[in-house]
């Protein structure tokens, strides 16, 4: 006995396989997740999207067409606090059925970071700082035990770290 052939397609619905923010923190991509709020880096003002599918799906990017794995148009992300909602819509016939799927992407950057280190100096006498000048930009108090600094020496040197540092 055999069993009957079962056509196969690439697709077995209309998702996207890979979802990236360009020069952005690594996005957890899942095709079933629709939609990520993206934290860009404080200084990145435009971001592209690059969205990968099966061939024979249609991508867009805020609704201009792109291709599979290439760079989308840039999007500017001007203002620090504010997000710039991008959708990326993936389309297609499956089965004989026309299907669309829609992720969002809320892209925002900070207007500060919470630190800033303004001056690190050492005396030449060990691989650890002697002095760390740090400048509070968060405008909120900062618990500094929340924190932690690794140099060189500490990464080779892990058991005199704290336990949450290493």
């Amino acid at each position: 006995d055999t069993l009957p052939a079962k056509e196969v397609k690439p697709a077995d619905g209309v998702y996207l396989t890979s979802l990236e923010v360009v020069g952005a923190p690594e996005l957890a991509f899942n095709k079933d997740t629709t939609t990520y709020d993206v934290n860009l880096y404080q200084y990145q003002q435009f971001a592209r999207i690059v969205a990968e599918a099966h061939k024979e799906l249609t991508i867009t990017v805020n609704g201009k067409k792109v291709e599979s794995g290439v760079r989308s148009d840039m999007i500017t992300v001007a203002e620090a606090n504010k997000t710039e909602t991008v959708t990326v819509k993936v389309s297609g016939t499956v089965n004989g059925q026309y299907a669309e799927q829609t992720y969002t992407l809320n892209l925002s950057r900070p207007e500060y970071p919470d630190i800033i280190i303004t001056e690190a100096m050492s005396y030449g006498y060990s691989d650890k700082y002697d002095l760390i000048e740090i400048y509070n930009a968060s405008g909120k108090d900062l618990n500094l035990a929340d924190y932690c600094y690794k140099n060189l020496f500490c990464l080779t040197n892990l058991q005199n770290l704290p336990e949450k540092c290493r």
